[in-house]
């Protein structure tokens, strides 16, 4: 038979090809006519489209013909039957959420080319299956996010992460993604964000009629500490609270809900990411579990992650008790220009190690020191360390004072996982140099934890000359970081004590265990660390990551990746110095 081939990019051919082989559910069709697709084809030509399969391709998506063989399975269509092509189904998602069947037995399909494709159920079998009608399958959305274009990528934190139909046949969706805002400045600074938040720079509910035109956009993506409103990533759309509320679940474990018309209403779970308080969260990761059930006979609202199931009170027949709505106006009197928080070691004062005369595990010898305060991430939040630094003859001491509501604990079972293990605290510091972006040799990160139930000091190098105790780190998205030296801290000396809102941890670090001085008048580099534990659905871990100088942003706040929490990040620290 003959047919039009692209034999490769730029090349177009009239072939002699072989007839087709059918399966049973395949049906053989005579071309009679065939079109020229001025926009597939014209890119298959030119070898730009994106899914397209191997050189050589054959054409003719746009064809019209007869019948003249049909499998043993088919049952819809005979020899002689007048068909022409269906509707191309571009590549499907494989995520969690990537497809949705309603109660009727229809089928949504989420696609890799930014859209979401509907194939209607014809009738349910006596045994339970389902047939469908794949002659009325039709695009339900055909562009969901505009600004993506003709290809939004779904898989694990992106893309189009679910479906939901109410009542009324209007269509729901949250999305993740990655595009153009109005200034390139825009775009980069919505790019970041604490931990994996960082893997795009728009987070939005979506809503669409039935005919698939778009209803409404909600939703701001938190490029830092969220605030109320803000929202982490999603991990999968939850479900729908009858027809007034969507929910979405991101993978920091919380629930948020938006109004059937685009309003915020509320989270669910607290937020791990931010100073430990009391109350349930279900941060687990990478589970896409989470969903929400409204059961209008019991008048009752669950959700369910990580194999929990927790009653969400506050709704009454489907509606949230107490919720009303205010109408006016608001007057924008200034533009503030959006820009990525790049750290405060400009903002702040440097820290100064201070000498000591006295014994540094009693706190008499501390009251002359003066303390440098830890605030949790965002302006006005509360104080989480008061810290104090202070060199002896024979140590490099640091007192920190913690607010927690908890006793430090910490599940690393060695040295070389106290950073994820759960509570540390801790000092990053090495000599000062210009434009730094990687660790130097004198670089060191000291945490003091409790290891085993005993409090220890901890010192990651990544280049040792007198210390050698290597430690190698690797997943496939944070690389490979290697230290010369990961282990306890020959000499270091820790003292843990609980005071009337948390507990102290004294560290005495000795200077012979650092490459660089500390004699009066030392310049250096410095940052100050304090790490919260919680649970996940791995155990006991490091949930929240905090600093005196370093931004919060997806490295550094990254609490589920080994070689990102591991690695020291110099670029951020700010200014010390010796008196």
């Amino acid at each position: 038979m003959k047919a039009l081939v692209v034999p490769q990019a730029g090349k177009l051919q009239l072939a002699n090809i072989p007839p087709p082989e059918i399966s049973p559910y395949d049906a053989l069709v005579r071309i009679e006519a065939c079109g020229i697709c001025n926009s597939t084809d014209q890119k298959l030509i030119e070898g730009t489209m994106y899914w397209a399969p191997p050189f050589p391709i054959t054409l003719g998506h746009e064809a019209v013909g007869t019948v003249i063989e049909v499998g043993a399975k088919v049952r819809k269509f005979k020899v002689g039957d007048r068909v022409t092509r269906p509707i191309y189904v571009p590549p499907l998602a494989g995520q969690d959420g990537s497809m949705w069947m309603s109660r009727q037995g229809d089928i949504y399909l989420v696609t890799q080319a930014n859209s979401i494709v509907e194939i209607p159920a014809e009738r349910f079998l006596p045994n339970g299956a389902i047939e469908w009608d794949l002659a009325k399958a039709r695009y339900a959305v055909a562009r969901v996010l505009r600004r993506a274009g003709g290809r939004l990528y779904t898989g694990a934190r992106m893309g189009i992460l679910g479906v939901r139909v109410n009542a009324k046949g209007d269509l729901y969706t949250c999305v993740n993604a990655t595009v153009p805002y109005y200034t390139r400045g825009e775009t980069t600074a919505m790019h970041h964000g604490i931990g994996h938040d960082n893997v795009c720079n728009a987070v939005k509910f979506m809503k669409f009629a039935p005919d698939g035109r778009l209803l409404w956009m909600a939703g701001r993506k938190a490029a830092g500490q969220p605030g109320h409103g803000l929202l982490h990533h999603f991990w999968v759309i939850a479900g729908l609270v009858g027809n007034r509320y969507v929910a979405g679940e991101s993978e920091w474990g919380q629930f948020y809900f938006y109004t059937h018309d685009g309003f915020y209403a509320g989270s669910l779970m607290n937020n791990p990411a931010q100073a430990p308080m009391p109350g349930p969260y279900s941060f687990g990761s990478e589970t896409g579990s989470g969903f929400v059930r409204y059961y209008p006979a019991k008048n009752q609202v669950w959700a369910y992650v990580e194999g929990m199931a927790y009653q969400v009170l506050g709704f009454d027949h489907g509606k949230i008790k107490g919720a009303s709505r205010q109408w006016g106006q608001v007057a924008l009197t200034k533009v503030y220009r959006s820009k990525w928080q790049r750290g405060r070691a400009g903002k702040l004062a440097g820290l100064v190690i201070e000498p000591m005369n006295a014994a540094w595990n009693q706190s008499a010898a501390w009251r002359a020191i003066p303390a440098r305060l830890i605030r949790g991430n965002g302006p006005g939040t509360p104080g989480l360390a008061r810290v104090q630094l202070a060199r002896t003859r024979q140590y490099l001491c640091a007192r920190f004072k913690i607010w927690d509501a908890r006793p430090p604990v910490n599940a690393a079972h060695s040295a070389r996982l106290a950073f994820n293990g759960g509570d540390s605290v801790g000092l990053d510091l090495g000599p000062r140099v210009k434009n730094q972006r990687e660790p130097v040799r004198g670089d060191v990160r000291i945490l003091a934890a409790m290891i085993g139930g005993q409090p220890r000091l901890v010192a990651y190098k990544p280049f040792s000359r007198r210390f050698h105790q290597p430690a190698n780190y690797f997943t496939p998205a944070g690389g490979h970081v290697h230290f010369d030296f990961a282990g306890f801290v020959p000499g270091g000396k820790v003292v843990e004590k609980s005071w009337a809102h948390g507990y102290v941890m004294t560290l005495a670090l000795p200077r012979s265990f650092l490459a660089t001085p500390l004699f009066a008048g030392t310049r250096l580099a410095m940052d100050l660390e304090v790490n919260f534990s919680g649970y996940t659905n791995e155990g006991l871990q490091v949930v929240s990551r905090h600093y005196l100088f370093s931004p919060q942003n997806g490295v550094t706040t990254m609490i589920d990746d080994i070689p990102t929490e591991a690695r020291l990040n110099p670029r951020w620290w700010g200014r010390a110095r010796v008196r």
